[in-house]
């Protein structure tokens, strides 16, 4: 019996998770409903795409400080992003100085930080994904992938998880 129980949780947390699913087909001859448990492996994958196909149809925007010691750490990570991947990156910096590793960096707005800040307190540096200006598929208006220093294999298992979350619609 307690085997049994746990195999109820276990399916029980395993449903709720959205790792297994259960579909009740009735059959032609029968008046009762019968259920078929779908493991991942019966669900058709969806098409996995390389960070280099995430970066010709989103952009990546930074949020930097020149006076922030830890923006100062997290430039190269994401240049090394740009010139692996292909992304295109939007630089927006606090204070009076522009980074001097983007120096077509844009001084940030209100109606940025607003965008990009709406429910949480401003922190450099920020990263955040969004859909390139044409881009035919589900627009995204923006992902924080990363608030604070991380290091290139951080942000790029970032990318990959979000890429592949069904709830993340890239």
């Amino acid at each position: 019996m307690i085997i049994q129980h746990s195999k109820t949780a276990i399916k029980g947390l395993l449903i709720s998770l959205g790792l297994l699913a259960t579909y009740p087909l009735v059959h032609a001859n029968t008046q009762h409903d019968q259920t078929i448990d779908w493991s991942a492996s019966h669900i058709p994958e969806t098409p996995k795409i390389t960070l280099h196909e995430l970066a010709t149809t989103h952009d990546l925007v930074l949020f930097t400080a020149a006076n922030c010691h830890f923006c100062k750490q997290f430039l190269p990570v994401v240049q090394q992003l740009v010139a692996e991947y292909g992304f295109t990156v939007q630089v927006f910096y606090f204070g009076n100085e522009k980074p001097h590793a983007f120096p077509a960096a844009q001084k940030v707005s209100e109606a940025l930080i607003a965008r990009f800040y709406a429910n949480q307190p401003i922190s450099a540096p920020l990263l955040a994904l969004y859909s390139k200006p044409g881009y035919q598929g589900k627009k995204l208006d923006y992902l924080t992938v990363q608030v604070g220093l991380a290091s290139i294999e951080t942000i790029v298992n970032k990318l990959k998880q979000m890429m592949h979350e069904p709830n993340e619609s890239i």
